[in-house]
């Protein structure tokens, strides 16, 4: 996010007394990698991250995603 889209989302999130709302939406894309002996305890590998200016998940603010492993030229 530029320094000018930055400005305009924070004033977009300012109420009438300059309190700015902090809170945003996320989507989370990930795949669980190892499941650990003690109840509901996982490790899981974070494929993208995807964070929303409204609840209903319609205005994308900002995406990360782990880049692609290439696995068809591994020799082993």
């Amino acid at each position: 996010m530029g320094k000018e889209e930055a400005r305009s989302f924070i004033a977009r999130r300012k109420d009438r007394y300059g309190n700015v709302d902090r809170r945003v939406q996320m989507t989370l894309k990930f795949t669980v990698s190892k499941m650990k002996n003690e109840r509901d305890e996982f490790l899981v590998e974070i494929k993208s991250a995807r964070f929303y200016d409204d609840k209903g998940r319609t205005r994308l603010v900002h995406q990360v995603t782990t880049p692609q492993r290439e696995t068809a030229n591994i020799k082993r």
